[in-house]
């Protein structure tokens, strides 16, 4: 997977990607999860998962994988905006609806207990379990944008 800037055309490799394949059926399910690594946000909350940095995205496949030749296949492009929750596909802007659901889940925590709190991890910017005023300030910094 690479992060490609949309000014420059420059491209950086992301580390810290884990694939599962599944080979069950008729086609081969890959479940990519992320570890610590380069364009990868970890937090304090070893309960929540890391995720992507901001980007847009290529994810690529080499159909021989094992040793590493042959040409890349590019499987998706997609982006990754932190507080733009509406997936609404017009641009990676975070507005008003975003607003709306960002507002909806401020002051609440991860609790395994109770997954029917509020709490939602996309909006958890710094990955430590509560939606405070260092997610605010991050989805202040990308709103609009």
């Amino acid at each position: 997977m690479i992060n490609i800037d949309p000014i420059s055309g420059a491209s950086q490799q992301i580390s810290g990607i884990n694939v599962d394949l599944n080979n069950d059926g008729p086609t081969t399910l890959a479940t990519l999860t992320f570890t610590s690594g380069v364009g990868i946000i970890s937090g304090s909350n070893p309960a929540l998962p890391p995720t992507l940095a901001n980007g847009e995205f290529q994810l690529r496949y080499r159909s021989s994988a094992l040793d590493g030749t042959g040409p890349a296949i590019v499987v998706d492009n997609f982006f990754r905006q932190y507080g733009e929750t509406d997936s609404d596909d017009t641009a990676d802007t975070v507005g008003l609806v975003d607003f709306a659901a960002f507002r909806g889940t401020f002051g609440t925590q991860f609790n395994p207990a109770d997954p029917e709190n509020g709490f939602r991890s996309d909006l958890d910017a710094d990955r430590d379990g509560q939606i405070g005023l260092s997610d605010f300030a991050a989805f202040r910094a990308g709103f609009g944008s």
